[in-house]
């Protein structure tokens, strides 16, 4: 039977990563990594064997000693520290979470000796965006942007150096911008439709609304995911990402069309980035020239589902 081991597997991009899991129809086993007391609830069919474990990826003896135990085929690497805001307040966390761990795992399968293949996760937000318009795996890097990109250049850093020296087996992707129903309003869009929906506020607060974003469905995103860990070569990156650009202020403006009424938008100088990012869009090209994928689901009805899980939480 096939292992999966996925590291922050009740995250928000954790469950919809497992909840594709429902399409394979072959047994496999699932192990669904989290800290302290978090339990992943996912409906799959009965021949997906699914464990919560409950482990500090922080800690190398525990990683060893699970990957060890476990002996996966494949390692998901989805646990970070992922908000660009909060790595300009927590950068020691940050860069604590998203290097040590990651090193954790590749240290434990190069001791093991296993053949057990790696998808690392890293961001859009690596680039050098003033060197191009459209992003390319190809395109320059800048660790400088904010401590989040450092972080994330240097765990690609790791997973270069562990590929070319210890022929470790990892496949590395560049994630744009993904949102949709369960995101916490850590994120921009999710904290739009937060605001929007409060009757107690007539106005919204927002940081800088001129970014322009390449924003992808979540459900697509992991689908991509999927496709590369089966299909994506080893040492390799790949964009995942929608080809588009949108401003925000237009997409609070889809959310206002969606629902029908607007408020004031006021922008509040504590929502401002010490320093942001102002246009990230991608190219897709290679991932799909790979494995035929592309994105499915239209922004629109991304933002409608999202305001349906909340006007549904609301009710609850």
């Amino acid at each position: 039977m096939i292992t999966y081991f996925v590291t922050g597997a009740c995250g928000f991009v954790g469950h919809y990563f497992i909840n594709h899991f429902k399409n394979i129809q072959t047994p496999i086993k699932i192990i669904a990594c989290a800290r302290g007391s978090h339990a992943i609830s996912v409906m799959l069919p009965p021949h997906i064997e699914i464990i919560n474990y409950q482990i500090e990826l922080n800690d190398f003896e525990a990683v060893k000693k699970a990957l060890q135990h476990f002996q996966p085929q494949y390692i998901i690497h989805l646990a970070a520290v992922s908000s660009v805001s909060q790595s300009w307040l927590k950068p020691l966390e940050c860069i604590q979470n998203n290097t040590t761990i990651f090193l954790n795992i590749l240290e434990s399968v190069r001791i093991l000796e296993f053949k057990t293949r790696i998808l690392s996760i890293s961001s859009s937000e690596v680039y050098d965006v003033l060197k191009t318009k459209i992003l390319k795996e190809t395109s320059k890097l800048n660790a400088n942007n904010n401590p989040y990109a450092l972080a994330r250049i240097s765990q690609e850093n790791y997973s270069q150096f562990y590929v070319k020296n210890y022929h470790l087996d990892i496949v590395n992707v560049r994630a744009f911008m993904h949102i949709g129903p369960l995101q916490t309003t850590q994120f921009v869009v999710s904290a739009f439709i937060d605001k929007a929906l409060d009757t107690n506020q007539k106005k919204i607060f927002v940081g800088n609304l001129d970014v322009v974003r390449d924003i992808t469905d979540v459900r697509d995103t992991v689908c991509a995911y999927h496709n590369l860990l089966e299909k994506g070569q080893s040492g390799a990156f790949y964009n995942v990402c929608s080809g588009r650009g949108i401003k925000l202020k237009n997409v609070l403006k889809l959310i206002f069309n969606i629902l029908g009424y607007e408020k004031e938008v006021v922008i509040d100088p504590n929502l401002l980035r010490k320093q942001d990012t102002m246009k990230i869009v991608g190219s897709y090209e290679k991932l799909r020239e790979l494995t035929q994928w592309q994105p499915s689901i239209s922004l629109i009805q991304t933002l409608k589902d999202m305001i349906t899980d909340k006007k549904q939480k609301l009710l609850n």
